[in-house]
């Protein structure tokens, strides 16, 4: 059954390549009620903008304020789930951002914001466990869950369907003027392998792969599961791929 739901996986993931390589999203779950101050709604926020540019007025759809290669949708009500509310986060190939540090920075501009009944502290101290995990979500196995007493996450189940307006989102900063290509292909396991201005284009056949990223000493730099790119952080490097050689990046 794990082979079959990781075949599905995969193929979803083919799917989404023509919308410019959204990440597959994931949903925070707000389980308790009272973290939110009335007036100034989970769905709405407030009439105010922050010292440092932060609107703290709230859409449907927005682009986070950390990163605008990633989008948040929000969801107020959640069927089969009275009082709980609901964030889905995806980002484009452009992102320079882990999904947990833009997720912590979105989560304390709601409590510059007045949106949460608590101190910046204890906001902070709330999430500070989901946000290490979600900053490390590809190294966990491709359905992933974590779950507190106030917050829970969760990859989505396929079939998804990307909103438009985010997949319109990630097309235009995609088609925005981007710097020439410098590329390089490998031979691995009867497959092709594309590595472009240090993303790495994993062919369908190695996708679900462990991976590991070791610099010229053999320190891990990165790991996780390979998905349709990698994206290299740190060059010079040395790339592990499944069972395959190790293949030299630069």
């Amino acid at each position: 059954m794990k082979k079959i739901m990781l075949f599905v996986f995969l193929l979803m993931i083919n799917t989404m390549a023509s919308t410019c390589e959204l990440t597959w999203p994931i949903d925070i779950f707000f389980k308790d009620s009272t973290i939110w101050r009335d007036q100034y709604a989970f769905g709405s926020g407030s009439v105010y903008v922050t010292e440092d540019g932060y609107n703290c007025e709230k859409e449907l759809f927005e682009k986070a304020f950390l990163d605008s290669n990633t989008y948040l949708s929000r969801y107020s009500n959640v069927k089969g789930l009275p009082g709980w509310k609901r964030i889905n986060i995806t980002q484009n190939e452009k992102s320079e951002h882990k999904i947990g540090d833009v997720f912590r920075n979105e989560f304390l501009h709601w409590q510059k914001c007045g949106m949460l009944k608590m101190s910046y502290e204890e906001a902070d101290s709330l999430i500070a466990p989901l946000v290490s995990v979600l900053n490390h979500w590809d190294e966990n196995e491709p359905y992933g869950r974590f779950s507190m007493s106030q917050v829970e996450a969760s990859d989505v189940g396929v079939p998804y369907c990307h909103p438009d307006e985010i997949v319109k989102w990630a097309n235009e900063a995609c088609e925005a003027e981007a710097p020439p290509q410098s590329s390089k292909s490998f031979a691995v396991n009867n497959a092709k392998l594309v590595v472009e201005n240090s993303v790495v284009h994993v062919p369908q056949t190695l996708q679900g792969k462990k991976y590991f990223v070791f610099d010229l000493n053999g320190r891990i730099l990165q790991k996780g599961f390979a998905k349709k790119n990698i994206r290299i952080e740190h060059t010079p490097s040395i790339l592990k791929l499944g069972d395959d050689i190790p293949l030299f990046l630069k």
